[in-house]
């Protein structure tokens, strides 16, 4: 599946990024989270990462930062300072400004790979139907999407 602005943006996505044997990181993949938070009166809508950083893949999740929706990228926040520069944040921003560029093969081209995880990006339910899992996206959800 390729992964996409839209996508991203649906509103519960889970994807890794995998990272080739040749790269120099402490880890072979980064698992983020972004969350879609409606809108009010007050506030706009928002865009939340999350990283995982324990065993439990449910919620062992640390708060990165803002996702911008019209740049595709995250700025650490005060209470995400921690990763401010890391290697993460900037694997996070090198590969979601190709995503926002649909251009995911300038990453793929030097071995970066990036998963869904199996759920649908806009409700988070488990995908069963192969062309679901494919897409990452639920019929009904892809349905109120207009993708259908």
């Amino acid at each position: 599946m390729k992964v996409n602005k839209r996508w991203v943006l649906a509103g519960e996505a889970v994807f890794t990024i995998q990272i080739p044997e040749s790269a120099e990181s402490e880890k072979p993949h980064y698992t983020y989270k972004v969350q879609r938070v409606e809108g009010s009166d007050r506030w706009p809508e928002a865009y939340f990462v999350k990283l995982l950083i324990g065993p439990d893949n449910t919620s062992d999740f640390a708060y990165m930062g803002k996702l911008n929706a019209f740049t595709g990228q995250v700025n650490t926040t005060t209470k995400s300072q921690k990763f401010d520069g890391s290697y993460p944040l900037r694997l996070l921003n090198r590969v979601l400004a190709r995503v926002w560029c649909d251009d995911n093969a300038a990453f793929e081209s030097h071995g970066y790979h990036v998963h869904h995880e199996g759920k649908c990006c806009r409700c988070g339910r488990r995908l069963t139907v192969p062309a679901s899992v494919e897409s990452g996206i639920g019929p009904e959800c892809a349905k109120m999407m207009s993708i259908a």
